[in-house]
């Protein structure tokens, strides 16, 4: 029942009982102890007031290092995409086009999060995506020193600041540890490829009772090997017509920059000579494939030039220090460094002329044999593409805490620093390219002929080099005054200095604009200062009821201040029930990117609606033509914010058995996003006239303009130059509106004859998240179209999971069951299947939803030794098929791997 809790030792018990796997959130109730035993308070993530009672106003779920290995997981993104509250692959599986260093992360509602190790920020990630997102890289966790996770699903602004709005977890190390551990595991997939090699050791030395002091540490290694595109049947094809809204996906530009592409002459494309005969195939029969008398070409499936999973390496030590220097007095210090690398396969840039089209080969150059214009469609002549990245993070936390008159207080200073190293290959010059091709020195046909000198003379640096730190002190203290009907009133008071800073440097190369297929990507640089005071209150109104009152002000550098309360209310009418309800408003700085970056230029397909007539011999190429686009940063930019509120209840009928569910309510405005290239040109007469630039109108334009029918010419209006540059810049401007329930439970049976047996379930339904981009705007209007409410694309309207944990004598087995929703498909316009009048969104069309089990089975039979085998995925499910991807799945929610197996020796010296 719902009873006071009276020792740190209960809380360890509960952690060790409260999720009956990684995908577990049921909150279990424990027996109290023996009255003799010294109470003691501990802080629970979603307060700084400490307390005896595990279960507090706002939901949390509890995670503890059993649940975990339960689980199979691999790494913190591992256990992070089972909770039902956030799923999804925080981008795993991203491609080699992503601004980001491979960096992982989680959010929960869909919201932004904020992540924590041991109640303590860590730095975000020196990389940011192309809208300037950024966030904590979850890579840099080290999973072996991790003793429990606490998931905080409420806004909590008040407590902790900035990013806090979808909710908290925060990853809390082994500490007070006496012991060595050591853990080694394997594992593979049954289909080849992604295996997985972990080696830990981990442990800790002092006894504070005696000794005054304890140590803990560990360290760990980590391998992952790649599958390639190639290694899943299901991916290896160019042909998905036979599944729902398939079509033909093929790259004519070859697998391989070292391989041929395919040719033009006129209208009609033809492989190079030199293409392998398996790769010569006439363009597939579609309207996308732009049907003319001759249409062949050098054809290869993505899966050729892609992989599924990255090949990565992770190394990661970490220590902690407790030491009582005085029965009042103690000081404390945790270290962590862990370095990540990852090699993304992908594509050399494809050849481009110095209109950044395709390169065109004239008549007389010495390498053409046609004696005409011939147009050739291919890579750089490297092997590869994609790019190599290393991330190394280091974080240091250290200070006092101690009594005094009656007061918990504490001194935090804490620095934090992600440096990373980001490469990508088969990148070159543009210039330089192109005047070797004018001087007949770079033959672009048949397998590459060049030289390797030539290859590294034309070769391009497209690096960038990040740094990201953050530094701050924090004060904080906590007491009890006064008497309530229920007990003392709590107080915790508090206050954090913090500077962010960043630094990120691209290649000469890059910063110059000398690439092919990349225009300028400028440097940042960049650092803020916050200041912030807060307070919050514990008050046990009755013996049954207690409120919880907090308040945080931050002042920003550059974006001024923002107050944000929190008001809580748990109250137990019965033992067997307890119901509680929450109100706060959030916010979310703006990133350093957002605000210091000098102008990111990038080159997208782009519909001028002002030029583009189909099928025109001259105005079709506007319809998709290749346009500068520049994001611009400011300083003016705004907090995001947020109002939420959760109601919810935990009904225990009866002893090992309870039922808990929340419904949750978040909006979010003022969002922070880039303003798209369509909604600029669709105002470019208006309120972004000045965001485009167009070249001056040609005699060929007035020539073609005059040769356009009247109903074509009243179409596109009055006679444009075409579109030189789109300046896109930072808004402040977008809002959502997320509401649903949570929902989870246990029972746990016990017996002599079949021991026990505890079966748990978790879900998340989503009712809604709508966005709108405009004041004024529908609801469900994203960027470019895209259409984001809940049972969207890439929104499943429901997560979900049903398990057992089944212990007895040395076994212990778990299986759980993972649910995924079907969501209807993408509705870009700018996707193959909605510009070539396919329409499948209009038709309907879905993507399927997915159920996959995962299991594992324990033995501690062996003395200090436990083993453990287990099974990923264990009837090996192929991903859902997802129409818009060339890879045939869903990167953001499927999985490629199929069956992974494993097996896992733990022993511990005692």
């Amino acid at each position: 029942m719902f009873q006071e809790k009276k020792s740190v030792r209960l809380v360890r018990l509960a952690l060790a009982l409260v999720a009956g796997s990684a995908m577990m959130t049921a909150q279990a109730q424990q027996e109290p102890l023996k009255q003799e035993e010294k109470i003691q308070r501990v802080e629970v993530t979603g307060s700084n007031i400490k307390r005896i009672e595990q279960e507090g106003v706002s939901p949390i779920t509890v995670l503890s290092k059993e649940d975990i290995m339960r689980s199979g997981a691999n790494s913190v993104l591992d256990v992070m995409r089972t909770l039902t509250a956030a799923g999804g692959n925080g981008n795993e599986f991203s491609g080699s086009n992503s601004f980001r260093n491979g960096a992982t992360s989680v959010s929960l509602r869909g919201m932004p999060t904020l992540i924590l190790l041991n109640g303590n920020r860590l730095p975000v990630s020196g990389s940011d995506s192309s809208d300037g997102f950024t966030s904590v890289d979850l890579n840099m966790i080290p999973l072996a020193a991790i003793e429990r996770i606490e998931i905080l699903k409420d806004g909590a602004s008040a407590i902790y600041g900035t990013d806090a709005v979808g909710g908290v977890i925060n990853f809390i190390m082994r500490q007070n540890y006496q012991g060595l551990d050591l853990n080694a595991s394997y594992g593979t997939t049954t289909l080849g490829g992604g295996d997985v090699s972990k080696f830990s050791v981990a442990g800790g030395f002092g006894d504070r009772a005696t000794q005054k002091f304890n140590v803990t540490y560990a360290a760990m290694v980590e391998d992952n090997k790649r599958i390639k595109g190639t290694d899943r049947e299901w991916a290896n094809r160019i042909d998905f017509t036979n599944k729902p809204g398939g079509l033909n996906y093929a790259n004519v530009y070859g697998a391989h920059g070292t391989g041929p592409g395919t040719l033009a002459i006129g209208k009609n494309r033809f492989p190079d000579p030199e293409c392998a005969e398996s790769a010569k195939k006439p363009y597939p029969n579609g309207a996308e494939w732009f049907p003319s008398p001759i249409r062949n070409g050098c054809l290869a499936a993505a899966a050729e030039y892609n992989d599924l999973v990255s090949a990565s390496r992770r190394y990661g030590v970490t220590a902690g220090l407790n030491w009582d220097l005085t029965p009042e007095l103690s000081a404390f210090a945790t270290a962590f460094y862990t370095s990540n690398e990852k090699r993304i396969v992908g594509q050399s840039s494809w050849l481009q002329d110095r209109d950044r089209n395709p390169i065109w080969v004239a008549p007389d150059n010495p390498f053409n044999t046609y004696g005409k214009w011939v147009q050739v469609r291919r890579n750089f002549p490297v092997y590869e593409g994609g790019i190599n990245t290393k991330v190394d993070t280091a974080w240091l936390v250290g200070g006092l805490k101690g009594q005094l008159a009656g007061w918990d207080w504490s001194a935090t200073l804490a620095h934090s620093q992600e440096s990373g190293d980001t490469t990508t290959l088969g990148a070159y010059k543009l210039e330089a390219l192109n005047k070797a091709l004018d001087e007949g020195r770079f033959n672009p046909f048949g397998v590459n002929k060049n030289s390797q000198a030539l290859i590294n003379e034309l070769s391009g640096d497209m690096s960038v080099n990040t740094k990201s730190k953050s530094d701050s002190i924090k004060l904080q203290a906590s007491n009890e005054f006064g008497q309530l009907p229920g007990g003392k009133i709590g107080v915790s008071v508090g206050s954090e200095f913090r500077k962010n800073s960043l630094e990120y440097t691209p290649s000469q190369d890059w910063q110059q604009g000398l690439l092919g297929q990349f225009a300028v990507l400028p440097p940042i640089s960049g650092s803020e200062n916050l200041a912030a005071v807060y307070g919050e209150l514990s008050m046990p109104i009755q013996k049954n009821l207690e409120a919880q009152v907090a308040v945080r002000y931050d002042k920003y550098e550059l974006a001024g201040d923002t107050t944000n309360p929190k008001f809580g209310l748990m109250w137990t009418p019965t033992k067997a029930v307890m119901l509680r309800a929450n109100y706060s408003t959030g916010m979310v700085a703006p990133s350093l990117p957002q605000r210091f970056g000098g102008g990111r230029d990038s080159f997208n397909p782009t519909r001028d609606t002002k030029r583009c007539v189909p099928g025109d011999a001259y105005f079709d190429s506007d319809c998709s033509g290749w346009v500068k686009s520049t994001s611009l940063a400011t300083k003016d930019l705004q907090p995001e914010k947020s109002s939420q509120y959760n109601l919810g209840f935990i009904i225990e009928p009866f002893k090992d058995f309870n039922i808990g569910l929340t419904y949750f309510d978040i909006k979010w405005k003022n969002k922070i996003e880039v303003i798209d290239n369509k909604t600029v040109l669709e105002n470019e007469d208006g309120v972004y006239s000045a965001n485009v630039k167009r070249d001056p109108v040609t005699q060929a334009d007035i020539d073609a303009y005059a040769k356009l029918s009247a109903a074509n010419q009243a179409m596109l209006g009055p006679l444009r130059g075409s579109l030189a540059n789109i300046a896109a810049g930072w808004v402040n401007r977008f809002a959502s509106h997320t509401s649903g329930i949570d929902l989870d439970g246990s029972y746990t049976i016990r017996s002599n004859s079949v021991g026990k047996v505890k079966l748990f379930g978790a879900a998340t339904y989503t009712i809604k998240y709508d966005t709108v981009m405009l004041p004024g705007s529908v609801y469900i209007n994203c960027p470019n179209n895209t259409s984001c409410d809940t049972g969207e694309y890439n929104n499943p309207r429901v997560l979900a999971n049903l398990g057992f944990n089944w212990d007895m004598g040395p076994w212990a087995t778990t299986a759980v069951a993972n649910y995924v929703a079907g969501t209807k498909v993408d509705r870009t316009p700018s996707t193959t299947h909605n510009s070539y009048g396919y329409d499948l969104y209009k038709k309907g069309g879905t993507i399927p939803s997915i159920t996959t089990v995962d299991t594992s089975v324990a033995y501690s039979g062996f003395k200090n030794l436990i083993v453990r085998v287990g099974a990923n995925n264990l009837f090996n499910h192929d991903p859902v098929f997802d129409p818009s991807s060339d890879l045939g799945y869903n990167s953001s929610y499927g999985n490629p791997r199929g069956r992974f197996i494993y097996a896992n020796l733990n022993y511990k010296f005692k």
